[in-house]
């Protein structure tokens, strides 16, 4: 396997170790990756198309799949056939992509590396061209309420904070760091008492996204699960404004 070489998520999500093997993110179906190195134990080095780096399984990745669609539910049903009776090959989680080769009206063809499937037509999308405004970001964050928090998921499957707040910005068309480290934004820094709807605050290991009122949205291992709380200003260590995060990492 050479370097440089595209692939695309062929399962419905998959892990990415670090140097460690320890999981450090999660890749979805149809998303695409670059090799940057060559296969080790099953696992081969891979880039994502946001910078992220790591080991993925071999096995979970194939050349056919660039999608311009994308989910758009929480879950949608890969369908053997047309018809919801059909044998469910796998799940979807939202945010994942297909390469819809026929859209009909109430179900769609896509392709990808192990043949066809067929996903009810109401759940796919094609994927957003427009600038984000502060109404999709937060709709986008809150397709994740109650999804069960898991260190280093961003899928409706599991996701920790960092994945959730990255997925609010990334299904939006913004490339934000996928870290809870407030020093990549730094040039974003805005002052906690300024706060505005979808903000990034963040806290010691742990990073929210503010949505108004006082009021944040954080996947978070005490509730265990994506949910809404209370702003704590007493323990904020940095915030930064979604402005300048939208106007400037594009």
């Amino acid at each position: 396997m050479q370097k440089d070489n595209v692939f695309y998520v062929k399962v419905p999500s998959a892990a990415m170790y670090n140097m460690l093997g320890e999981v450090s993110d999660e890749v979805l179906f149809g998303w695409e990756l670059t090799t940057v190195g060559e296969p080790r134990d099953g696992r081969i080095y891979c880039k994502t198309d946001y910078g992220y780096s790591g080991y993925v399984n071999t096995e979970c990745l194939g050349k056919k799949g660039r999608g311009e669609y994308i989910i758009t539910s929480r879950f949608c049903p890969a369908l053997e056939k047309p018809m919801y009776i059909g044998k469910k090959i796998f799940l979807l989680p939202y945010g994942a992509r297909v390469n819809i080769t026929e859209d009909g009206e109430k179900f769609s063809r896509a392709e990808y590396e192990d043949g066809e499937f067929f996903v009810p037509s109401v759940h796919i999308s094609k994927v957003k061209k427009e600038p984000p405004t502060v109404k999709s970001i937060l709709d986008t964050a809150s397709m994740y309420l109650d999804t069960p928090y898991v260190w280093g998921g961003k899928s409706t499957f599991g996701t920790d904070c960092s994945g959730l707040c990255f997925m609010a910005y990334y299904l939006n068309g913004i490339k934000i760091y996928r870290d809870s480290c407030f020093s990549f934004y730094e040039d974003y820094a805005e002052e906690k008492n300024d706060l505005k709807p979808c903000d990034l605050v963040f806290y010691k290991g742990h990073v929210a996204l503010y949505i108004g009122s006082g009021k944040i949205i954080h996947s978070n291992s005490r509730d265990g699960k994506v949910a809404l709380g209370d702003v704590d200003h007493a323990e904020i260590v940095g915030c930064a404004d979604m402005e300048r995060i939208v106007s400037l990492y594009k």
